[in-house]
């Protein structure tokens, strides 16, 4: 309320001092004044195209982190002035070099078009700015709109690459067959069928990384940001993948979940190991570059006894823990899924070294919970923003039209007929009002990187997937604003049209 008491203050204070200084008799023959010509052209210009070019070089350079709000705001800022200055300047620069194109001026639908418009630009150029932001935040959004209603599915997958997961403490600490027939009966009274199901045994820890160097640290006592390291055997390696591996008691495989190992061995606790090779991939884990969340180390080594007898040769300070995990796919209806998730969890929370779980369903309904409420932000935001886009297109025709009036007239008298009014307005939205349009184009492409930053940290990671939708729906708006400016230019026409 304070905010827009403020502004609605200052607002009322600016219609009362501009109407307190306001002559009359000025006002009476302003309509037949051109606008005067903005001062210090060139300056303006250059001042434009560095303010644009500030915006858009924070715009390509940003990164999702703690600054990413300030960056933003920042970089949208300095766009909004380069485009109110572009548009001042830049429009009376184009039409200064079309006027100076004799056999283009001096034709009747040009001369009309360029010679009214030269000097009434510096009263555009808030509107064609205006429009050309809220073009641009309509395709930004829906953009975002679009991109999470197609990526929901990868971003659950990326996540989740076996639908469920259940960890137990300890080494082989529970009886995998029983497990399994449990497993089985469960899945069969709910009508589910389980698939590539994988069984495995890992030793963790939490670690400061720096270089090659893997320290093991206390999690309840270091302050840094550590990486959690998971260490488990060839055999059960070759089991879950398929692969022959043969490593020697000095050699280890390594995967990473965001970004690559830069070298060719790796010292844990002191203890240096060959990386024989880096993986690419992992069936129960995804890698992506892009990933904001943390950098998770898989080790394989020789052998599962060489993994226990391991941890006595580390700093004896730090927590390291064995676990057994089971993780599969499940086939079924959303709530035959849940119900099996139900049972199963109830029983392994009955054996005493039960852990923790998670599966692909809650995560799903979570994920959905929070891009329901963003797409409905995008929905009503994109709403707003196009109708404040339609009046402002609207409400310029009708005032030009007004101002145009009195011009037409005298063209019409000297013989300009209706086909002749409808080419020039057709050439005047053609020089003019498809310049907004092609600002918030580029105006888009640019602030693409910093969106797909942005959309890297709700897990949506194609990349090309984000740049396909956002070729979509700028060839979707562009149609919608073509259709918009036709129906406005209706209105613009029948105001400049002479009545017989």
């Amino acid at each position: 309320m304070i905010l827009f008491g403020v502004i609605s203050f200052m607002n009322l204070f600016t219609n009362l001092w501009q109407i307190g200084k306001a002559n009359p008799t000025d006002l009476l023959s302003g309509p037949k004044k051109g606008e005067k010509e903005p001062k210090h052209l060139v300056i303006t210009t250059i001042l434009g195209l560095l303010f644009l070019g500030a915006g858009y070089e924070i715009a390509f350079v940003a990164k999702v982190d703690s600054m990413v709000f300030l960056n933003f705001f920042l970089a949208v800022f300095l766009v909004i002035i380069g485009t109110y200055f572009v548009f001042t300047s830049g429009s009376i620069a184009l039409l200064k070099v079309l006027k100076k194109n004799k056999k283009f001026y001096y034709k009747k639908e040009n001369y009309v078009t360029i010679s009214g418009m030269l000097y009434r630009m510096k009263k555009s150029a808030a509107s064609l700015s205006n429009i050309c932001i809220f073009s641009t935040m309509i395709i930004i959004t829906l953009l975002c709109t679009v991109a999470l209603s197609v990526g929901e599915e990868g971003a659950i997958r990326f996540n989740y690459p076996l639908d469920a997961v259940y960890v137990f403490s300890g080494s082989n600490a529970t009886d995998v067959s029983e497990i399994t027939k449990e497993r089985e009966k469960i899945a069969e009274c709910n009508d589910i069928k389980i698939t590539d199901s994988i069984h495995f045994n890992y030793f963790s820890f939490d670690a400061i990384i720096e270089g090659m160097n893997i320290e093991s640290v206390d999690p309840n006592q270091v302050k840094e940001r550590t990486s959690k390291v998971k260490i488990f055997s060839a055999k059960e390696y070759e089991e879950m993948t398929g692969k022959d591996v043969s490593l020697k008691e000095n050699e280890v495989l390594l995967f990473t979940t965001t970004l690559d190992y830069e070298y060719s061995e790796i010292a844990l606790d002191g203890t240096t190991f060959t990386v024989k090779e880096q993986l690419s991939d992992l069936p129960f884990e995804t890698k992506e570059p892009h990933s904001y969340g943390e950098n998770v180390y898989f080790i394989v080594m020789n052998s599962w006894d060489q993994i226990v007898a391991f941890p006595e040769e580390m700093n004896e300070a730090s927590i390291k823990i064995f676990y057994e995990s089971y993780q599969f796919n499940v086939a079924g209806e959303e709530a035959q899924k849940s119900a099996f998730y139900d049972s199963f969890l109830s029983y392994c929370k009955e054996q005493k070294t039960f852990d923790s779980f998670k599966n692909s369903l809650i995560w799903k309904f979570e994920t959905q919970s929070m891009n329901g409420g963003l797409l409905f932000i995008g929905i009503f935001f994109g709403m707003i923003f196009t109708i404040c886009l339609i009046l402002i297109m609207y409400y310029k025709q009708i005032s030009e039209g007004i101002e145009d009036k009195s011009n037409f007239e005298i063209m019409q008298e000297v013989g300009m007929d209706d086909h002749d009014v409808k080419a020039t307005i057709h050439r005047q939205i053609m020089l003019v009002f498809y310049m907004p349009l092609l600002l918030a184009i580029v105006h888009t492409f640019v602030g693409l990187n910093l969106t797909i930053n942005l959309l890297y940290a709700l897990n949506l990671y194609e990349t090309n997937q984000i740049r396909l939708c956002a070729g979509i729906v700028i060839v979707v708006f562009a149609i919608f604003y073509s259709l918009s400016y036709s129906v406005t230019a209706k209105a613009y026409f029948k105001i400049v049209k002479r009545k017989e």
